[in-house]
């Protein structure tokens, strides 16, 4: 599984720590120099220092036999000392016989010169204290306790063996009790400093991971992945590797949202997020951008290859149905990618490219990836001149409703007409809806041209009744983002109201996408719906979402065949039995089956017999303007053949 989190921290500049040489000699400081190692320093330093202080004395004052031994013992441990600091220096990893043994010779040479001195010596006994209170700070508590343990039992047996001492004794257990209760303050201080400080580090890592993390999934979030992508753009440029930046949004997200709220929404990022970790080596780098996009880098020597593996991989894997908290929801994403260098070698190129080709993946289907292309880009600029343009149509309503007749293939009398949404360009002209449709619902525009096209459909609708042409049904396609929206049911009973529509005489078309993927999200409105006896057409049946256990779920009334089966009907026998078996489908679920996309009679005398009911296309009729259409109807409801063989039929 891909990594999910990421403790690391990201620092400012290097990243490192100032240096400071009062730190290094009394204090630990991790990545700069190890605790022993500055044990090792301080303890040469103060050697030398007493050192320096006898040899003085020795000049000006003399020494007898035994503090003379004392002095040649100190300059001894001055060089075994400067030879162990060498020694753990080279030797970092540390051991804990290592650091009581140091503790135990550091005490012996104290309370040899105690013994030596004298009462004089207790000069040297501020140097129990820094062994025991150094030793604490830089190894920790215990090692502490243990030194001043060691330092009482050194000093009590030097006192014990001094004549001079002896003769002082209270003075000496004066000092014993101090240099009990001293280190013992100072023990309490260091695990209260202790204490503070494993606070303060954790309230310190939870600002650093907030900052770089996602809180819901616990992933990297924008900052972590630039800087990470950053970091992998320069390693694979000196190693020669090629990086790809995967740029993935969750389709529909905002609708789940929505409909099923907040809490719903969360489980599906996370257990989407989780879905794409399992496609992932440890290497790769999951992220969470925003609401329900994610970005992911993958550094390879081959990275179109593998990039593409991990792009099957997602689509098997992390596509399909999601259970989330007793809603269940088909989800699925589109994923651009971007591949260093060749899309790119900045950090902000490379992701600008990648949702560019996440713009062209969702164009394609879901779900589905695409690979940046040059060429995109120059679209992409195109793309964003007619979003600003469309958003100018609504408001100057540029939109204008096409009709295409539906006839009935025995009677040959038109019985309905589908209302098809054209934009009147005030330069390019007629736009069919296949150019600006997507746009319209990436950004949000979909649900107020959709209702535009209710109330037109419906308007006209109320002229047609006054004309006596009431058993004409208008069929209105629904887009999934306006089937979804809480208040459609509310803006469509209004909207008949209005105009006086009785509801059988109105037909919504849907996609089979909108009941295999939206089920849940859907469920009511097919209810309200069936409630309200408004006639439910399922469009481009067979294309590939289809099932029959949808068909017998929801109340739909009419099934039209895709226009892809219709076309080669007369020349290809699979396409043939295909359109057969739809035909006895609907007629053993008694629903009514148009068959869109007849361009021949030769089609259309063939779908006439094997039973299909009603007939759409170019052959009966290209979309027109109402005014055409009214004049057709009005004039006479049979069609105007092109052909006029059919007429004979």
């Amino acid at each position: 599984m891909g990594q999910l989190n990421y403790n690391g921290l990201i620092k400012n500049g290097s990243g490192k720590k100032k240096k400071s040489f009062t730190r290094n000699l009394f204090f630990t400081q991790s990545n700069e120099i190890s605790s022993e190692v500055g044990q090792g320093i301080t303890r040469i330093l103060v050697t030398l220092a007493c050192l320096l202080t006898l040899q003085t004395l020795s000049i000006f004052y003399g020494l007898d036999e035994q503090q003379t031994l004392a002095l040649n013992a100190v300059f001894a441990y001055f060089a075994f000392s400067c030879i162990y600091c060498y020694y753990i220096y080279k030797a970092q990893k540390p051991t804990v016989v290592r650091r009581y043994f140091i503790i135990v010779l550091d005490n012996i040479l104290i309370s040899y010169c105690i013994y030596s001195f004298g009462v004089a010596g207790a000069a040297f006994y501020p140097l129990y204290l820094w062994v025991s209170i150094e030793n604490g700070f830089r190894f920790g508590p215990t090692f502490l306790s243990f030194s001043s343990i060691v330092s009482v039992l050194g000093f009590t047996v030097a006192v014990l063996m001094n004549a001079a001492w002896l003769k002082q004794i209270e003075i000496a257990i004066g000092l014993s009790v101090g240099m009990l209760i001293l280190p013992l303050f100072f023990l309490i201080l260091l695990n209260q400093l202790n204490n503070a400080n494993r606070l303060l580090q954790k309230k310190m890592d939870e600002i650093e991971f907030l900052a770089t993390h996602d809180v819901l999934t616990g992933l990297p979030n924008r900052i972590f992945l630039e800087h990470h992508l950053s970091n992998t753009l320069k390693k694979a440029k000196t190693n020669g590797h090629e990086v790809a930046l995967f740029f993935i949004d969750i389709n529909g997200f905002k609708h789940v949202n929505d409909t099923l709220g907040h809490d719903v929404g969360d489980q599906y990022i996370k257990q989407f997020a989780q879905k794409l970790g399992y496609c992932l080596r440890s290497t790769d780098l999951l992220a969470r951008l925003s609401a329900d996009s994610f970005m992911m880098v993958l550094e390879s020597k081959q990275p179109d290859s593998y990039a593409a593996q991990i792009a099957n991989r997602m689509i098997d894997q992390v596509s399909g149905r999601y259970n989330l908290g007793g809603f269940e929801i088909y989800g699925t994403f589109s994923a651009g990618i971007a591949v260093f260098p060749h899309d790119g070698e900045k950090v902000s190129e490379l992701i600008k490219n990648a949702d560019t080709a996440l713009h062209y993946a969702k164009k394609r289907g879901k779900p589905s990836y695409q690979f940046y292309d040059v060429i995109m880009s120059k679209e992409v600029e195109h793309t964003l001149n007619l979003q600003a343009e469309l958003i100018q149509a609504i408001e100057n309503r540029e939109f204008e409703l096409h009709y295409q007749p539906i006839v009935d293939s025995h009677s040959q009398q038109i019985t309905g007409a589908e209302a098809l949404l054209r934009w009147n360009h005030p330069k390019r002209g007629l736009i069919s809806p296949n150019e600006f449709i997507d746009i319209a619902e990436k950004n949000g525009l979909m649900n107020e041209i959709g209702n535009w096209i209710i109330e037109t459909a419906c308007a006209d609708r109320q002229r047609w009744n006054t004309l006596g042409l009431e058993h004409i049904v208008t069929t209105i396609n629904i887009s999934g983002h306006q089937f979804m929206d809480e208040d459609f049911i509310a803006h469509l009973n209004s909207v008949f109201k209005q105009y006086n529509i009785k509801p059988d005489q109105i037909a919504l078309e849907i996609t089979e996408r909108i009941l295999v993927e939206e089920y849940e999200l859907v469920k009511n409105t097919f209810d309200q719906l069936s409630l309200a006896d408004i006639k439910l057409s399922l469009d481009d049946f067979g294309t590939g979402y289809s099932s029959l256990r949808y068909l017998k779920r929801f109340p739909i009334n009419s099934i039209k065949i895709d226009q892809g089966f219709v076309r080669d009907i007369t020349t290809n026998k699979e396409d043939a039995s295909l359109v057969q078996a739809i035909i006895g489908i609907g007629e053993s679920l008694k629903m009514n089956v148009i068959a869109e996309g007849v361009e021949s009679y030769e089609q259309y005398s063939l779908l006439r017999s094997w039973g299909c009911k009603s007939i759409q296309g170019f052959y009966f009729g290209r979309p027109m303007q109402q005014m055409s259409l009214l004049a057709q109807l009005l004039g006479k409801t049979q069609i105007a053949y092109e052909d006029e063989a059919l007429a004979h039929v």
